[in-house]
């Protein structure tokens, strides 16, 4: 017998097929955050089925544009024997109540190196122009190797894809940074470059398990990256032979300060996560630990199982967070998927 684990996997597919003979976890015991965050009490602000049936929404990327905030994410449907993912959009005056259009504003292209899924979207504009990067891949199946694309629009609503996709995708040396897969990018535009932020990975031979960090590329013109290299890793904070490392990072500039917010990933051997940390860069390439265990899965709510996928932004004086979490196993009663608010003065 099979069963689907709704599961915010590196390799971005939002949904895992495991058997149900795999390890059951035994979630770590986490340090309370010290931070000042509050939870908006109503979480979550978007649930699974929400406007469309069977769509369970992920990864949201949120800007503030005047008096509307306005949020592209991942839509996808976890039941499918394919896996397919597209990127859709949605406009809040309060960042708590979206109105989500019902039609993809960025879909896969049949037979193309994006032909199958694509997801993880992260939108900055520069100018007049809005840049979109995103994870995609060419498999309609549940685990797949995934590569970094890039579009551009003047409304943020119609998106053309760039010629020279993929701009960051996977080099074949296991035995370095960038090997097996590139994806769950984040960006921000920094002295007067894009910084494009993403997750990959390397062997951890002769030892077991692959880690996973966030890397960084710089580019003067949103398209062609260079200068990969790996600007996060796990710090002591967290057991290197429990913990996976970090994914799914999220960018904000303040103050000549870059920001990443990112899940923090438990077990070497599978993929569970478990909180959101932060760090901070003053040459947005090496980054320092902020914040630990900002939030964390489990105490019965509705991130239980899980919890990770931030997107931030200064708005004023506060800062503002929409994040992921699931409660219960797909499949099952008690299975909840959804985003969630929260804000820091």
């Amino acid at each position: 017998m099979k069963k689907y684990f709704f599961i915010a996997i590196i390799v971005v597919a939002v949904f895992i097929l495991v058997s149900s003979s795999e390890k059951i976890l035994v979630t770590p015991q986490l340090a309370t955050a010290t931070s000042s965050w509050v939870e908006y009490r109503n979480n979550p602000i978007i649930k699974y089925k929400d406007v469309l049936p069977d769509i369970l929404w992920n990864d949201p990327s949120v800007i503030k544009e005047g008096d509307t905030y306005k949020m592209w994410l991942s839509g996808g449907d976890p039941s499918a024997d394919e896996l397919e993912i597209k990127i859709y959009y949605a406009i809040s005056r309060d960042g708590i109540n979206w109105s989500i259009n019902k039609d993809p504003v960025l879909s896969p292209s049949e037979g193309t190196w994006d032909g199958a899924s694509i997801e993880v979207p992260t939108v900055l504009r520069v100018g007049n122009t809005y840049h979109m990067y995103y994870a995609a891949n060419n498999a309609k199946v549940y685990e797949a190797n995934y590569s970094i694309g890039h579009a551009t629009s003047n409304d943020g609503i119609s998106w053309t894809k760039d010629p020279n996709n993929p701009i960051i995708k996977p080099q074949p040396d296991p035995l370095k940074w960038g090997f097996y897969t590139t994806s769950e990018p984040a960006v921000a535009y920094f002295k007067n470059k894009f910084y494009l932020y993403y997750v990959s990975a390397k062997s951890n031979y002769p030892e077991p398990g692959s880690p996973f960090g966030i890397m960084v590329a710089t580019s003067k013109d949103g398209s062609t990256f260079t200068d990969n290299q790996i600007a996060h890793t796990l710090t002591p904070s967290y057991d290197s032979t429990k913990y996976r490392g970090y994914s799914t990072p999220a960018a904000y500039v303040k103050n000549g300060v870059v920001y990443l917010y990112y899940q923090v990933v438990y077990d070497p051997d599978g993929w569970e996560p478990v909180a959101i940390s932060s760090a901070k860069s003053t040459d947005g390439i090496y980054f320092q630990e902020v914040e630990t265990n900002i939030f964390t899965k489990g105490g019965g709510d509705w991130k239980d199982h899980s919890v990770g996928q931030p997107t931030v932004l200064q708005d004023g004086k506060s800062i503002k967070m929409w994040f992921a979490g699931q409660t219960g196993t797909f499949g099952f009663s008690n299975f909840g998927y959804g985003i969630g608010y929260a804000t820091k003065q």
